[in-house]
C-alpha cells in the first residue's frame, strides 16, 4: 500500500472544499511516482512526454464523453451518465488518478464520479484514471474536452501496482 496523505491535509485541499474528508489521498513523492511508472510504464513526468512506442500513445481510445460542457454547466451527473455504459468497476473500487508523475492522488470510483470536477480543476491535460487491478483499462480527460477510453493491447504486460 503506498503510502497516503489526507487531500484536506495537503496543498490541494481548496479544491476539495466542503467534501467529507478521508476519501481522497495525495501519494506524494517517490511512491507516487512508483503509481505512476507502473500504469504508465514510463518515467517521463507527463502524458505530452511519452514516447511513441509507450503503451498509452498507442493504446486503443474510443471517445466515451465530453467533460467540458458537463463541467461548464455545472452538471456533473451528466459526464456520469455519459461513462457508466463503458465503465464497469464498482463504486467501491480504488482508483489512481494521475494528473503527472509528481501529482497522483487515489479515491474510490464512486468519489472520483461524485468530485470528478474537483479533479479536473487541479489538472485537465490528459490526467489519466486507472481502477487498481484493471490493468488494459483506463480513461484519459483531454484539454479540448473530451474523454476517451484507453484500452491496452493484449500483448502489453500489465502494471505491478
Amino acid at each position: 500500500m503506498a503510502e497516503r496523505i489526507p487531500v484536506e491535509s495537503s496543498d490541494l485541499s481548496s479544491y476539495f472544499e466542503g467534501i467529507e474528508p478521508g476519501d481522497i489521498y495525495l501519494i506524494p513523492g517517490d511512491k507516487g511516482a512508483e503509481v505512476w511508472e507502473s500504469y504508465i510504464e514510463s518515467p517521463v513526468t507527463s502524458y505530452f512526454k511519452l514516447p511513441d512506442d509507450n503503451w498509452v500513445s498507442q493504446a486503443e481510445m474510443l471517445e466515451v464523453g465530453d467533460w467540458q460542457t458537463a463541467y461548464n454547466a455545472d452538471r456533473n451527473e451528466d459526464l456520469v451518465n455519459q461513462l457508466e455504459p463503458y465503465v464497469n468497476w464498482k463504486k467501491s473500487a480504488t482508483v489512481y488518478f494521475l494528473a503527472k508523475k509528481s501529482l497522483v492522488l487515489e479515491t474510490t470510483w464512486g468519489s472520483f464520479l461524485s468530485y470528478w470536477d474537483c479533479f479536473l480543476a487541479i489538472q485537465d491535460d490528459c490526467p489519466i484514471i486507472f481502477a487498481k487491478g484493471s490493468d488494459y483499462f483506463g480513461l484519459m480527460f483531454r484539454p479540448v474536452g473530451d474523454v476517451v477510453a484507453l484500452s491496452r493491447k493484449k500483448d502489453a504486460k500489465p502494471p505491478k501496482v
